[in-house]
């Protein structure tokens, strides 16, 4: 049998003085954000706990690619070079094209990137960035990427995100913050779910390898897939906006939640549709 024993209040109290000291730990602090230069910056926390959300004042660049796992092409190779001469300054997205890896969740995010940037081709794959649809012509993507990397952002987006227990099982739970620079039109916030790594059947030159590492594979939309409308009022140079999401990922094909990462995008509304703002990078 296991024996537990139970500290009395002033043990409990002993303990707390002694790991963190009483004048820095005053009634009512407790764990959280304690870096002033995040959004969620808590004065009152008496340590960290890892929380902090920090957004800098940096334009970062979606790149996409339209693959299939069935194209003989489609191995990555220069999906990930642009991701490893851009590394820290890009969201990378796979978009898989009626493959093994296709189901409602991710089909959504691609009839509505379809809208925007065209159809595929039949010969795959090919590669948008930010506004601009590159088809085979990846290399213009890294010049894109450069000219952002140096402009001033209009807004930046920071997301923290957690796999739920208890009654929360099998969801996941964000918390995501949009802190505005230079604000100017009417924005939405979009997220996605990605998996970092999905190992599955790839054609590789003509040759099928069943045990590929295909990367930043788009799961799932957790919003509509061009974002929810931030409202205008939340709106304003220097103001943070934030909102929380419970999302459950148990029916998405294949998930390892050991592998999964939450991505953002910042969408405005223009005549034309939505263009791209700003995004979370997924470092190389």
């Amino acid at each position: 049998m296991k024996m537990f024993r139970q500290l009395t209040i002033p043990a409990l109290t002993l303990l707390a003085c002694i790991t963190f000291s009483c004048h820095e730990a005053p009634d009512g602090s407790g764990p959280g954000c304690i870096n002033p230069n995040a959004v969620n910056y808590n004065p009152d926390a008496a340590y960290d706990n890892g929380s902090c959300v920090v957004i800098e004042e940096k334009t970062y660049s979606l790149f996409f690619q339209y693959a299939s796992a069935s194209a003989p092409d489609c191995d990555d190779v220069n999906f990930n070079e642009v991701m490893s001469d851009n590394n820290g300054k890009v969201l990378g997205v796979r978009l898989p094209v009626g493959d093994s890896f296709s189901w409602g969740g991710n089909d959504s995010i691609l009839a509505r990137f379809v809208t925007k940037y065209g159809t595929p081709a039949p010969t795959l794959p090919q590669y948008g960035c930010n506004n601009t649809f590159h088809g085979a012509n990846y290399n213009d993507a890294n010049a894109n990427i450069t000219a952002r990397f140096a402009s001033a952002p209009e807004a930046g987006i920071g997301i923290l995100h957690s796999v739920g227990g208890g009654i929360n099982a099998g969801k996941l739970n964000i918390n995501v913050y949009v802190k505005f620079f230079n604000p100017g039109g009417q924005y939405f916030l979009a997220m996605y779910v990605l998996h970092k790594n999905f190992i599955g059947p790839q054609n590789v030159g003509g040759t099928p390898v069943a045990t590929f590492n295909h990367k930043r594979i788009a799961m799932a939309s957790i919003t509509p897939v061009f974002g929810n409308m931030i409202p205008a009022d939340e709106v304003s140079a220097g103001a943070v906006y934030h909102d929380t999401y419970i999302f459950p990922y148990t029916d998405i094909p294949s998930f390892n939640i050991n592998s999964y990462q939450v991505v953002g995008v910042i969408w405005k509304k223009t005549q034309s549709g939505f263009d791209v703002v700003n995004v979370t990078p997924n470092p190389y």
